[in-house]
């Protein structure tokens, strides 16, 4: 029924600039027949926007929920595994100490005895935890060497419904996987014989629909009825209706309602662009309310006694690695704040900031490595300088790991920041600012702990009396934690919380990080309060939000807002300088996907290139490893995230042997050079596709000295894992591995492209892995793909792919073309360890000598 509503429908981005375009046309004809026809249009664009983009919803979320009703009803036990979106067998225990999470308890789940196998799971996921009613698979009859389990498999048992519990992860490790579930389900998980899935929830869809229609209804929900005046600019700009003679651009850099309207509005202005000129150069400024007492309190009332879960005697879970949390002093220091700040603003990044400042709406392009974060850190502090009390920012992005960075950035500076979320998603240094936590260490808070404390003896309607009263006196708390902080932070999903949307809450400033990483339904989130001003931070040039139907893709689901606005004739501003690659690793993708307009402040000095590979030109610190000896095959695999319909709808991936080969050996190369300091945490390893992902992961777990699945596991991060930066727990290697099997590979990422998007590492591996006589690329042919590919990487890249295939793109075969030039083809092939060499086959040096030279003649 879905997909037939379908039919005459256009994507929004389409319809509105075709109607600007109208308007503008009919203004210059009948200026006074226009303002009486765009009445009617925008209630026409309004309807299309609220149906096009609803409809897409419901195509993506029954997309999701047959995808996931058809891996429950009928995927046998090997392919869950192969795949890694669920574990068996596993035991249960509680975890102790600072992990408590108010009213939720963390569970952890683990093997005896031995690592995990290879899964998908990762912190924030939504999982069920269920009993494990199948009995364990037969000796042999695993998931196989390429992510198989074939279809012919019996399906694992169903979920045993009356166990299943929802949980979300907190974090993972090679052994053990952390799970919060409320407290009083949580007592019943121990012991052994338990599953744990990956499972969808539908908040993000209710959330985002919720946005749409009062964005279609033409205001914020401000317990008014029509338009409230005070945001009707930003409104109007967002739904594409300018004045009649007004350019869109004109519009957009009018100054926002707190910063104009009275000589007090326009003077904040002032004083803003002034705490943004010291903070530009690297100066100091003082804030209110700094949080250093608030985290330390946290952390002081999570170690009381009877914070901690009491040892189960029947299990006890593997212990966490050393310092998994970190303290609010981490946080604040000097290191947490160079990082987040790294000093001053260049000369792109403080226009940047200025400009913002004073227009009611914004875009930043923000290219791979040139400090989005630390300049959106400088706007938020300017503005907090400057806005009364009960005004707060609204600092938002599309993942969790984004909006901690932000958080942790803020709090390093002393700005007054609550994070709204759920604390088990958030980095566990951060938890102290949660808006839960703030709550807790409230006056209210603590009476409604205390009445919570009675109901627990109480029965019948004593005990809801108590608890009501408990719940009022948190809401109370929360409004008042909300109000009086400088900058709320939440994810877009996670600012549709029911308490940022309550009645006369409106923010000055919202800004919104990995704006192109967020679909138009999401980042409308965000504005279901009132907004006076909005900045949206993106690179349009590397990858869009995830869209699983084609469908739903097909009618903008995957098209962001940042890129309709700029469709529609909104002029990014670019931060222009990189601070990441060495200047050779940016050269190309500066002049392919930013017209030349990238430039680099690292020298060559800055970024040596790492000793142990034969680098064919010591300038460049990059090599091409030309496979053409391999093959694609296709596995029986999880579909890949952005590949085409055909192959997502059949479940299939691809996976190279000969291109995994060949990156072990760059990696094995690498670590003997011994000049990455911190060894197999510097390597990222890198691939489009799951199914590499996969067998790469199995190819290094054979190198560790215990041999098979025990030495290396290594999760696959999807697509909806992204984000940039670090933390203790939860951040960019909170999530890595626990060296609890005493093995330095452990240490290392394998990850697909997509998981890869606003990371780095000092050096980048990737395996492009198509290898066909037809030049298929599939979706390794997208640009931006490419794009995030090319530039993760400080201090060396290494490329390993098929030329004959790659150059049927034209994306690929410039970047060939460039590397030949460059002279990096990489002529005899690395030594494959002899345990691996039994299915490699190594070419001719002259075969590779010859394609090398084509490639600089451009065939």
């Amino acid at each position: 029924g879905l997909e037939q509503k379908v039919a005459g429908m256009r994507p929004y981005a389409e319809v509105v600039v075709e109607a600007m375009e109208a308007a503008a046309e009919g203004a210059r004809q009948s200026p006074t027949r226009a303002r009486g026809a765009k009445r009617g249009a925008v209630h026409d664009l309004l309807e299309q926007h609220t149906q096009v983009f609803s409809l897409a919803l419901d195509l993506e979320l029954q997309e999701e929920w047959e995808e996931s009703e058809e891996r429950l009803r009928s995927w046998s036990r090997a392919r869950l595994e192969g795949e890694g979106l669920a574990l068996f067998s596993l035991s249960a225990a509680p975890t102790t100490g600072p992990q408590a999470l108010l009213r939720d308890a963390v569970v952890r789940l683990f093997v005896p005895g031995r690592p995990l196998p290879f899964h998908q799971f990762s912190q924030g996921d939504i999982v069920l935890l269920s009993r494990d009613s199948a009995r364990p698979p037969r000796p042999g009859g695993g998931s196989g060497g390429g992510g198989g389990g074939g279809g012919a498999a019996a399906p694992a048992s169903p979920i045993d419904s009356d166990s299943a519990l929802e949980g979300v992860v907190v974090e993972y490790s090679t052994r053990w996987l952390s799970v919060a579930l409320p407290v009083h389900l949580a007592g019943a998980v121990r012991g052994a014989g338990w599953r744990v899935d990956l499972y969808a929830n539908t908040v993000a869809y209710e959330r985002a629909l919720a946005a749409l229609h009062r964005f279609g209804q033409g205001a914020p929900d401000d317990g008014s009825q029509g338009a409230a005046p005070l945001l009707s600019d930003l409104w109007r700009l967002l739904a594409g209706v300018v004045p009649a003679g007004t350019g869109y651009e004109a519009a957009a850099s009018a100054p926002p309602p707190w910063a104009r309207s009275t000589p007090v509005g326009r003077n904040r202005l002032v004083e803003a662009r002034k705490a943004a000129t010291a903070l530009s150069a690297g100066r100091p400024v003082t804030f209110p309310r700094p949080l250093l007492q608030l985290q330390q309190r946290w952390e002081q009332q999570m170690r009381k006694p009877g914070k901690e879960d009491a040892a189960d005697s029947r299990v006890a879970a593997p212990a966490a690695q050393p310092a998994t949390v970190a303290s609010s002093t981490d946080v604040a220091n000097k290191a947490a704040a160079a990082a987040a700040l790294g000093g001053g603003l260049n000369r792109s990044q403080a226009s940047a900031v200025h400009e913002a400042l004073g227009r009611t709406l914004t875009l930043w392009q923000g290219p791979p490595g040139t400090g989005k974060t630390r300049t959106l850190l400088r706007l938020v502090a300017a503005a907090v300088c400057v806005l009364p009390k009960g005004s707060p920012v609204l600092a938002t992005a599309a993942s969790n790991v984004a909006v901690d960075n932000l958080v942790a950035g803020l709090v390093a500076l002393g700005v007054d920041v609550v994070r709204v979320g759920q604390p088990a998603k958030m980095s566990a240094a951060l938890r102290g600012v949660s808006l839960e936590a703030r709550v807790t260490a409230s006056p209210a808070g603590a009476h409604a702990a205390a009445l919570r404390r009675q109901a627990a003896g109480k029965a019948g309607s004593e005990a809801f009396g108590l608890v009501q009263q408990a719940m009022l006196l948190e809401e109370e708390a929360a409004q008042e934690v909300l109000s009086s902080a400088s900058v709320v932070a939440a994810t877009c999903i996670g600012a549709g919380d029911p308490r940022l949307v309550a009645e006369g809450r409106y923010w000055p400033l919202a800004v919104l990080d990995e704006a192109t990483q967020a679909s138009e339904p999401s980042a409308l989130v965000p504005l279901m309060a009132r907004v006076e001003s909005l900045v949206l931070v993106g690179d349009p040039q590397q990858l869009p939000p995830t869209v699983k139907s084609r469908t739903a893709e097909q009618l903008g689901l995957g098209t962001p807002l940042f890129a309709r606005l700029q469709a529609m004739g909104l002029t990014p501003m670019l931060l222009d300088t990189q601070y990441r690659m060495h200047p050779s690793l940016c050269e190309w993708p500066s002049a392919a996907f930013y017209s030349g307009r990238l430039a680099s402040h690292p020298k060559p000095q800055d970024r040596p290139t790492p000793a142990g590979l034969p680098w064919p030109n010591p300038q460049v610190p990059v090599v091409f490893i030309p496979v053409t000896w391999g093959r694609e095959e296709r596995t029986r695999a999880a579909s890949d995230a952005g590949e085409s319909a055909e192959t997502a709808a059949s479940g299939f991936s691809f996976f190279n042997d000969a291109e995994a080969h060949q990156v072990v050996a760059a990696v094995r190369a690498l670590l003997a050079g011994g000049s990455l300091a911190n060894g197999p945490a510097d390597i990222g390893v890198v691939t489009p596709y799951n199914g590499q992902v996969r067998r790469l992961a199995r190819l290094f777990a054979a190198e560790s000295p215990r041999g098979g699945r025990r030495g290396l596991a290594p999760v696959a991060a999807g697509a909806g894992e992204r984000g940039a930066g670090s933390s203790a727990s939860g951040g960019e290697e909170g999530n890595a591995r626990d060296g609890a099997g005493g093995h330095e590979l452990e240490r290392m990422e394998i990850k697909s492209v997509d998981g890869f998007q606003g990371r780095e590492k000092e050096v980048i591996v990737f395996s492009a892995v198509r290898s066909n006589q037809a030049g298929s690329l599939g979706f390794v042919s997208d640009y931006r793909r490419l794009n995030v590919a090319l530039t993760r990487a400080r201090r060396g890249l290494v490329v390993v792919g098929d030329p004959d295939t790659l150059k049927a793109d034209k994306t690929w075969r410039g970047w060939l073309e460039w590397a030949a030039e460059q002279g990096v083809w990489l002529v005899e092939p690395l030594k494959v360890p002899q345990s691996l060499s039994d299915a490699a086959t190594r070419p001719r040096p002259a075969s590779v000598a010859g394609r090398q030279q084509g490639a600089r003649r451009g065939r």
